[in-house]
């Protein structure tokens, strides 16, 4: 791209590193009844976004490393790079998968098992910080939407990626479906709903880490074809 305006395809990568730290890490938000702030990461479905964010991060990282070496070592780092992170996506998808699903089995036992059962519910789960994760959402999907007016800026040819535009089309949608969920329903049922935005979004990252693990092995192969090449 001969024409990328490197500040803004920087700012990009910025913001989109900024909103996994937020999802992994947590983010100050206000405390409802103006009682300060603390710093949380209200809700697994928040924590879930990483998953496809990070995908999305590391696309952008790529795109940075093209931008800096020759294309020998970029297809070994495409390759050998994709691989690794697609699997270890993958395996922690899985696990946060079982995770997240298992949660969320025992908040409907618990809340179906009348009468003790559902006194449990009401004690652990049915105080979900919706306040709190609706601010982490609005703020996730503002950096999101200036991570989007940043690669436009750069360069309008990240349009015709569509790969990297149904990743970002994905982020955003998986934004909107966790903060659609926890609106939906009664504020006791949020963190159910909540566990199955969480499911929804993990298996959307899923999909997307099996995608990158495909479409690794052809960059595997020519990294392999430039070495015997070169020998």
């Amino acid at each position: 791209m001969d024409t990328l305006r490197k500040p803004f395809f920087v700012a990009a990568l910025i913001l989109c590193a900024l909103v996994v730290v937020i999802e992994l890490t947590g983010t100050l938000v206000v405390r409802p009844g103006g009682a300060g702030t603390e710093l949380a990461t209200p809700g697994q479905g928040i924590r879930a976004l990483a998953i496809v964010d990070g995908l999305l991060l590391y696309q952008l990282f790529l795109m940075g490393i093209a931008l800096v070496v020759n294309e020998r070592l970029y297809s070994r780092i495409q390759g050998i790079g994709s691989c690794l992170v697609s699997l270890i996506l993958l395996v922690g998808g899985v696990l946060a998968l079982v995770a997240s699903f298992v949660l969320l089995m025992l908040m409907i036992t618990l809340l179906m098992a009348t009468p003790f059962g559902t006194i449990a519910y009401f004690a652990i789960f049915g105080h979900f910080p919706f306040a709190s994760a609706t601010i982490t959402l609005s703020i996730l999907m503002t950096l999101k939407m200036f991570m989007v007016i940043c690669l436009l800026v750069a360069n309008l040819r990240f349009l015709t990626m569509k790969g990297l535009m149904l990743l970002v089309i994905t982020s955003l949608a998986a934004n909107f479906i966790v903060h659609f969920v926890h609106a939906v329903v009664p504020g006791f049922l949020v963190s159910i709903s909540d566990g199955v935005g969480a499911l929804i979004v993990i298996i959307l990252g899923l999909i997307w880490a099996i995608v990158l693990l495909v479409y690794a092995i052809p960059a595997i192969l020519k990294a392999l074809r430039l070495k015997s090449a070169a020998a």
